[in-house]
């Protein structure tokens, strides 16, 4: 190896002059710290185009959270205008229903063919959500026309009618005075039906007007055919036909109704859920996304870093190389400027130069190693300038990718959290059910529901309105977190004034204590329902329990039944606890007084 040194240093000694290899030399070191500087830039520049397209896909993740948040707005501003028909609320779901379709079309443009697929599917879900709820605002608008006016109406153009024809009776030669009682009474009832189907969407109630209506026209044909005055019998048959115009305005109302009701319980609802799990899942896709984006980033920074430093080392073997065949390509005279060059290629930038002042080749040489010299610092400025930065930008990447954790654990929570009490809402219910329910299938160790409604809560929201209503909500919801003894139990907002605790490996008695626990303690929080028989706000429990050798087709007969039990335990006097398929009840109860319980 020293014999190929020494002949390269001869030939290039004897062919070339000190002044053409010092010029070469220049020209080689610039073109290698140019290399340098390029190969900086555009590892620099392809970190920065990683770093970007990160940044775009969490803004992307950002979206798809606001996009959460305004679905459950929506439909939170829906639900505001159908309980209480507030104009703010219609106005305020069809500004959120504007927003969210931006949303959708920002998260589409340029993003990948799943999650524009996804987008499309929320876009479809959400115009039939906002079209439904036009329907349902009209329905609304007619069904509060026909109950609040058109039926007052017909009622009041009957009884004015049957009156007229009760003066027509001075005579006594017709109907007798008790069936025109009857008839009155018979009207009377047939408005009061009317009125509490209305009030408690409960079908029997109909059923129990059209029987009334079936007994009024039967009383004024008995009418008709007794009458033998034209007058009177003119004044029967516009009070038949005023009756037939009431009954078909009250169906009119109740149709509206059931409609209205479907609208808003069936297809609104499904509508929502649907676009909340397809936000869901357009928010995991983001987040695989980015994560895949994130270990493309991490591979290509290593892969860069590996790539750069083995370029660098081959270029400083070239440089050493370069410089060694220079140096000893000189004479004895100048061999310790032949040293400081070998010394400023090993790195040692304290070397003294001499001769820089000098106006000959030498000289030449010296300006040349002051140049080398700054060139070497330069280089090592700028490596040192790129790790830097590195640094920052892993920094960077590992702060972004902690906050969209984060925030993915908190959209977790909102969807398995119920906004009002704080419970598992009726999302996260289903899914716990639904592996308890195989637990059981596998282990054969029971498992026990227990249903809750709060008793007379319909009046208790009327008397001392809704407000109060929730901060009563939230007050039972705090009592069952506290009868929770064991982790594996679970308390869920089953829905409106409901509630449902699952417990895990208990027997029907264990479960009825818990339940008669549950009693007691929210009686105890002596909250006044002047209402309610009781006289403050009570519960009605229903126990049901599943074992392995339960007759049970799937998950949901475990609550029906408990619902079954529940239906017992109001239909006993409420305020007490029945069990399926335990006959009877436990806890003591006010009598019902007759009223309905919503």
């Amino acid at each position: 190896m020293e014999r190929v040194f020494a002949g390269l240093i001869m030939v290039s000694t004897f062919y070339f002059k000190l002044r053409t290899r010092i010029y070469a030399g220049y020209i080689i070191t610039g073109g290698i710290a140019l290399l340098m500087v390029l190969l900086a830039y555009f590892s620099v520049m392809s970190l920065f185009g990683e770093f970007k397209h990160f940044t775009e896909h969490g803004e992307s993740a950002l979206r798809g959270q606001e996009l959460s948040r305004n679905v459950v707005e929506l439909q939170r501003s829906a639900d505001l205008f159908m309980q209480d028909g507030q104009v703010s609320g219609a106005r305020q779901a069809a500004y959120i229903s504007e927003r969210v379709q931006r949303i959708l079309l920002q998260l589409e443009q340029g993003g990948q063919p799943e999650v524009q697929e996804r987008v499309e599917s929320i876009r479809q879900h959400l115009n039939i959500y906002t079209s439904t709820f036009e329907d349902v605002k009209r329905q609304r608008q007619r069904r509060a026309e026909l109950v609040e006016q058109r039926i007052a109406d017909h009622a009041s153009e009957v009884n004015r009618l049957l009156q007229a024809y009760r003066r027509l009776q001075g005579s006594g030669r017709a109907a007798p005075v008790d069936q025109l009682a009857e008839l009155e009474t018979a009207l009377l009832r047939v408005e009061q039906g009317a009125s509490r189907y209305f009030y408690t969407l409960d079908g029997r109630h109909i059923t129990r007007m059209q029987q009334w209506m079936r007994e009024s026209r039967q009383l004024m044909s008995g009418f008709a055919l007794l009458e033998i005055r034209p007058e009177a019998q003119a004044l029967l048959d516009a009070m038949l036909q005023s009756l037939q115009n009431y009954e078909a305005v009250i169906l009119e109302a109740v149709q509206r109704t059931r409609g209205y009701m479907y609208l808003v319980n069936v297809v609104m609802a499904a509508e929502a859920d649907e676009m909340l799990y397809q936000t869901q899942y357009l928010a995991e896709l983001i987040q695989a996304e980015m994560k895949n984006i994130e270990e493309q980033a991490v591979a290509e920074m290593r892969w860069t870093g590996q790539w750069v430093l083995w370029i660098c080392l081959g270029l400083l073997v070239l440089v050493l190389l370069l410089s060694y065949l220079i140096g000893h390509s000189v004479a004895d005279p100048i061999r310790s400027l032949a040293k400081t060059f070998m010394d400023l290629a090993r790195g040692k930038d304290s070397t003294s130069i001499e001769r820089q002042d000098a106006d000959d080749e030498l000289g030449e040489l010296a300006r040349a190693a002051e140049v080398f010299r700054s060139k070497n610092q330069e280089t090592r400025q700028l490596l040192a300038s790129f790790q830097a930065l590195s640094s920052e930008l892993e920094q960077k990447v590992a702060d972004r990718t902690q906050e969209l954790e984060q925030a993915n654990a908190r959209l977790e929570a909102l969807s398995n959290t119920d906004s009002l009490t704080g419970l598992a809402n009726r999302r996260l219910f289903d899914q716990v059910l639904e592996r308890e329910w195989a637990r059981v299938e596998r282990s054969g160790e029971p498992l026990a529901a227990i249903m809750m409604d709060v008793d007379y809560f319909k009046l208790y929201n009327d008397h001392y309105g809704h407000l109060a209503g929730d901060d009563c909500l939230k007050a039972i919801a705090d009592e069952l977190q506290l009868q929770l003894k064991r982790a594996t139990d679970l308390a869920a907002r089953y829905g409106g004034e409901e509630f449902v605790m699952l417990l895990q490996n208990t027997d029907l008695e264990g479960a009825l204590r818990v339940a008669e626990s549950i009693r007691q303690a929210v009686e105890q929080l002596h909250l006044p329902h002047v209402e309610s028989p009781m006289g403050q706000v009570s519960l009605s429990l229903g126990v049901a329990l599943h074992t392995r050798d339960c007759p049970a087709q799937d998950r949901h007969w475990l609550v029906r039944q408990a619902d079954e039990a529940l239906y017992c335990a109001k239909e006993g006097g409420r305020n007490r606890v029945c069990a399926w398929p335990q006959v009877g009840s436990i806890g003591r109860s006010e009598s019902s007084s007759g009223r309905s319980d919503h």
